[in-house]
């Protein structure tokens, strides 16, 4: 068990999916890593997508470092008809991506959405300028580069977690020695009764007792492992950290997931990335409470330089008609060139009656091309 300032990357799943569902897409494909932080990422989308009425077509699982496989992906990628694209992986991993999307065309065909790593670590965003597509949407935890603001709320959260702690055992001692104490007390103990006991002793009196009056808590393990590490008063220390809330702190409001030991009450930007500077532009805000906010100030550029929100899916202009060969309701004839379906009917009687079928070019209905 540990705990953490930061919320876990897999949160940003659902950050992701209240953009597309903010922007109405409805379908979305998926490449992510298949590691443990891209099955977390997972453990988090599926259910989430489930509860949007959002569906994945397809998902792309890629192990970290595969630039072959990525590739293969794209290509399959480029045939589906969704045109909203999830991107979750290492930095390298999510470069990768972008550089073969551009390598296949792809950067302005889709809605790109990748998950903070990409713009981590870099001298400078117009090194990614050359590699992520102009217009990717990027959710980015505010407050992460802040180090030393991180550290302040861990050191607080330290602190006040190991006090609460000491004054709680202090109280429940201090209390269960009055309680049980009687008059004439050979030890000298102050004598009241139970039904006294409680309200004699003040709130503050407890508050300011000393760490004296009672010992020192249990010592801490000098190992991790073994029959040394266990640590007597650690599961009340873990409670205690669980519990622990300040708002607001450095990093802004600050609580933890009492399960996971994750961070809560996380607090992210969305990100448009643009060619020229500033280049990363807050677009929206998120937050576990609010959602998506808008930035009013700000339009999305969208890929390829447009500031109209893009459909979401291509509706395919190819269409294929394929019928069973029923004699003499359905017959098939071989195809001559620069002959339309019209002029081969009128000339049946040219045509043998082994032939392949024939590839008609017909107007749509109403007579529109």
């Amino acid at each position: 068990m540990f705990m953490r300032t930061v919320p876990a990357y897999s949160e940003q799943a659902l950050v992701m999916l209240d953009v597309v569902n903010h922007f109405g897409w409805t379908r979305v494909s998926v490449l992510a890593t298949n590691d443990v932080n891209g099955r977390n990422f997972l453990s988090n989308l599926w259910p989430a997508i489930q509860r949007r009425n959002i569906k994945v077509e397809p998902y792309y699982p890629f192990e970290p470092g595969n630039s072959f496989l990525i590739r293969f992906h794209l290509q399959n990628l480029a045939k589906s008809a969704t045109r909203v694209a999830l991107i979750y992986g290492s930095k390298e991993d999510c470069l990768t991506v972008a550089m073969e999307a551009q390598r296949a065309n792809l950067s302005s065909s889709f809605v790109w959405i990748f998950n903070d790593l990409v713009i981590s670590e870099m001298s400078s965003v117009s090194t990614a300028l050359n590699y992520i597509p102009q217009g990717a949407i990027i959710p980015r935890l505010k407050h992460l580069d802040d180090t030393e603001a991180h550290l302040m709320d861990a050191i607080r959260a330290v602190k006040y977690s190991y006090q609460s702690m000491i004054k709680k055992t202090q109280t429940a001692k201090l209390a269960s020695e009055r309680a049980s104490a009687t008059p004439g007390d050979a030890s000298g103990t102050m004598s009241f009764d139970r039904s006294t006991s409680r309200s004699a002793l003040s709130q503050n009196d407890l508050l300011n007792l000393k760490l004296a009056t009672f010992g020192d808590p249990a010592p801490t393990p000098k190992e991790c492992g073994g029959e040394g590490a266990h640590w007597a008063d650690g599961q009340k220390y873990l409670k205690e950290l669980k519990m622990f809330k300040q708002n607001p702190a450095e990093t802004g409001d600050l609580a933890f997931n009492t399960e996971s030991g994750d961070r809560l009450n996380s607090e992210y930007e969305i990100l448009n990335l643009r060619t020229s500077s500033p280049y990363l532009v807050p677009v929206a805000t998120w937050t576990s409470a609010t959602g998506l906010v808008p930035n009013p100030d700000e339009k999305v550029i969208w890929p390829g330089g447009s500031t109209v929100k893009p459909q979401g899916v291509v509706v395919s202009k190819h269409l294929k008609i394929v019928t069973a060969v029923t004699e003499p309701f359905v017959n098939k004839m071989r195809a001559f060139p620069n002959r339309k379906c019209d002029n081969i009917l009128k000339n049946q009687a040219d045509v043998p009656r082994d032939a392949h079928a024939v590839p008609c070019s017909l107007p749509p209905f109403g007579g529109q091309k």
